[in-house]
């Protein structure tokens, strides 16, 4: 009976109150009416049910009787370090799909600047959603057992209600941060940004190192007792994996982590400015985007032997740009050269199977060393001129394989297929600043901040 309730109710949600068509005349006034049935506080079990029969198990139930049961919001955003914690025994995680997240907000938001507010608690809508989640919440966590919820960024708008009512109902709200680059050429924007963001109003938030910490500390996000450094998940898959496997033989294979043009601090110059736009084509490094990513087809074209993978972050409008920039600089078009590859996979992958990697302004110029793996930082066109105060890491260049032009990059990635070389390990100093800890760990220390938390 419940479960044909629920299919009733699913078709309900989606048709009648959350979709954007107009399905019946004076929608507006009909969904009001509608949402003010649905969020009697008499249905409040019903809906606990109801959103019971949509968590989703993220792992086996610990064989450990006392785990601590976890309930992870916006699941599909965390990447690799979801992995790590759910192999921990002494967790279990459990996820609402986001949608369902929504569905509940949206008893009282009826759009997205409805959320758009720094303090929930100061919006009438806000109380009113918080006051609903504070009766809801206790209940749905009895129901399913949950110690704790947890979210991978602070900021995000549909969590924020959640944050409040969590705190209220003293079920603890800790966020694991997710990637922030913070680097002297964008601090002051940073400090802006976040400060101009939300506040943190759950119980803890967990970053990857103390730059991170300072800035959200110097940018009023929360206290610094509730901000704690643990470093990040991944850290101790790639532990494992040099630990166990720094022995395993790499393919003839190059991999660079492609970069937009908008990349590193230049996107907060543009941004700062009001131009900011992810893939404009005509602003920041766009000669070092085009050079880079020609360089790599042409050393494909030129080297069947060697596999050249390009990582997108995400495809779609960025692996567009990247065929788009190769055919302008080398007038090579993607799908004819069978040994490239562009793609939007896990990078660690790539990494592992590559034998020498090619990174600018991002975190796998980091990771990819802790890999062992050779790593060119290519800094010529407006990297090495009208840019060069935005490159990220040149305190450490001394570190890395730096290319001064185009053709020094494709002789330099050629040299390092002919035999596999092991890069030496970064300076402790480096490991400290941008990951904290590389010694396996870090899970457990998560996972006892988490316990520190109930």
């Amino acid at each position: 009976m419940i479960k044909k309730i629920c299919v009733i109710s699913d078709y309900f949600l989606k048709k009648l109150v959350f979709s954007p068509v107009a399905v019946f005349p004076f929608r507006k006034a009909t969904v009001q009416r509608i949402k003010t049935l649905l969020r009697k506080k008499i249905l409040i079990y019903f809906w606990v049910e109801y959103f019971s029969s949509k968590l989703i198990t993220l792992d086996e139930k610990s064989k450990r009787k006392k785990c601590i049961r976890i309930l992870i919001l916006n699941h599909f955003r965390y990447g690799t370090d979801l992995n790590v914690l759910r192999a921990h025994p002494d967790v279990h995680l459990i996820a609402i799909p986001i949608q369902y997240q929504a569905f509940i907000n949206n008893f009282y938001f009826n759009n997205e600047m409805d959320q758009s507010v720094r303090n929930p608690e100061e919006s009438d809508l806000g109380k009113k959603l918080i006051n609903y989640l504070c009766c809801f919440i206790p209940a749905f966590s009895k129901r399913n057992r949950i110690d704790c919820v947890v979210s991978c960024s602070y900021f995000y708008k549909q969590d924020l209600c959640w944050q409040v009512a969590c705190r209220m109902s003293h079920v603890p709200f800790i966020v694991l941060q997710k990637e922030y680059t913070v680097h002297e050429c964008n601090i002051d924007y940073l400090t802006t940004l976040v400060r101009n963001r939300q506040s943190f109003l759950g119980n803890k938030i967990l970053v990857h190192n103390q730059n991170v910490k300072e800035l959200f500390v110097e940018a009023d996000v929360c206290n610094a007792k509730d901000i704690v450094v643990t470093g990040p998940l991944r850290m101790d898959t790639i532990y494992k994996w040099a630990v166990e496997k720094i022995g395993s033989q790499a393919k003839k294979q190059i991999v660079l982590f492609s970069f937009l043009p908008m990349a590193g601090g230049v996107v907060h110059k543009h941004s700062a400015e009001g131009t900011f736009d992810r893939y404009s084509r005509y602003n920041g490094f766009v000669k070092l985007f085009e050079q880079v990513h020609g360089a790599m087809a042409e050393i494909a074209v030129e080297n069947p032997g060697v596999d050249v993978v390009i990582k997108c972050k995400w495809l779609g409008k960025w692996e567009e740009m990247v065929n788009d920039a190769i055919l302008m600089e080398s007038r090579l078009c993607v799908n004819d050269i069978p040994n490239l590859i562009v793609t939007g996979e896990s990078p660690y992958k790539y990494i592992e199977e590559s034998m020498v990697v090619i990174s600018f302004c991002s975190t796998s110029t980091i990771e990819s060393r802790m890999y062992r793996r050779p790593v060119i930082i290519p800094v010529f066109a407006e990297a090495s001129g009208k840019y060069n105060n935005y490159v990220y890491y040149k305190k450490y260049f001394k570190d890395y394989i730096i290319a001064t032009s185009k053709e020094d990059l494709k002789a330099r990635s050629l040299q390092y297929t002919e035999n596999e070389i092991k890069a030496p390990l970064l300076p402790d100093e480096i490991v400290k600043e941008q990951v904290t800890y590389f010694d396996g760990k870090i899970v457990d220390r998560v996972v006892d901040e988490i316990r520190k938390a109930l």
